[in-house]
């Protein structure tokens, strides 16, 4: 069998293939060698000493005002364009939230907000979740974020560096993978590069009633969205904030999400005015 099955050749082995699972009960297929980095990249960052908050967000009020944008015609965000907006402007007032240790045992403080934003789009074939970076996000509106997520969502795994690094990285024995991320993690200008300062996932609805993530976090300030929850007249959304505590304190991080809260619930940084 191939080392790495696309949509088109899986299709051409599907028959045979269930034709083994009628007869055996079960049918083996090669695990995707793209997912070889991830697992490194997880198993490193699984090492970090994060704490996690978990929030409800009352969106009723922003909500409210994207069904306005929507009757008036004018761009509508997402909610995952509303929260990295609002990520970003408390990051940026705060450097700290998305300081690195170096090599030299320095923090390393960046100006600008840089959002990473997992985001599945087209690799060799097939789908991968690959980290789609917002550059300067603290310096956009929430209309021009959501925009350039959804061009992100179109646009292929086109750097050829990158695809020819992902190829090599496959052959690269464990240990040395592992080390290779562990050592990046201590170079923030690389970091910045290749991962962005911050992370905001969307894992999307659980369901009925609340839901929240718990990810396994890469980044000193992680913002995971999870169910949207309806009580009475009000909506809630889930949402993790996880930080990691090797940089950032109790006080710094509940300072961040009382920010965050605020900026999100109160939605001014939308057009129009709400009766």
């Amino acid at each position: 069998m191939p080392k790495c099955i696309g949509f088109a050749s899986l299709f051409t082995i599907m028959v045979p293939l269930h034709r083994q699972m009628e007869e055996n009960g079960y049918v083996k297929i090669p695990y995707p060698p793209q997912r070889k980095a991830t697992v490194d990249l997880l198993t490193v960052a699984s090492g970090k000493h994060m704490i996690h908050g978990l929030v409800e967000v009352d969106i009723t009020r922003l909500r409210k005002k994207i069904r306005l944008l929507r009757t008036s015609g004018a761009p509508v965000p997402s909610l995952t364009g509303s929260v990295v907006h609002c990520c970003a402007q408390v990051v940026a007032q705060e450097p700290q939230y998305h300081a690195y240790r170096n090599l030299f045992n320095q923090l390393v403080l960046f100006r600008d907000v840089d959002v990473s934003v997992p985001i599945e789009r087209h690799v060799e074939h097939t789908s991968e979740v690959v980290p789609s970076i917002i550059r300067m996000a603290n310096k956009k509106t929430v209309v021009e974020i959501d925009r350039e997520i959804e061009q992100l969502k179109r646009l292929p795994v086109g750097n050829r560096h990158t695809v020819v690094a992902m190829r090599l990285y496959r052959w690269l024995p464990r240990l040395l993978g592992r080390m290779c991320f562990r050592l990046v993690g201590r170079m923030p200008t690389i970091v910045r590069r290749s991962f962005g300062t911050v992370m905001v996932t969307s894992v999307g609805m659980f369901g009925t009633g609340a839901g929240w993530a718990m990810p396994i976090c890469t980044h000193t300030v992680n913002i995971a969205i999870g169910s949207l929850v309806k009580r009475s007249d009000h909506e809630y959304l889930c949402i993790t904030v996880s930080f990691d505590h090797d940089i950032i304190d109790g006080a710094p991080a509940a300072r961040f999400i009382h920010r965050f809260k605020r900026l999100l619930e109160r939605a001014e940084f939308l057009p129009g005015e709400l009766e």
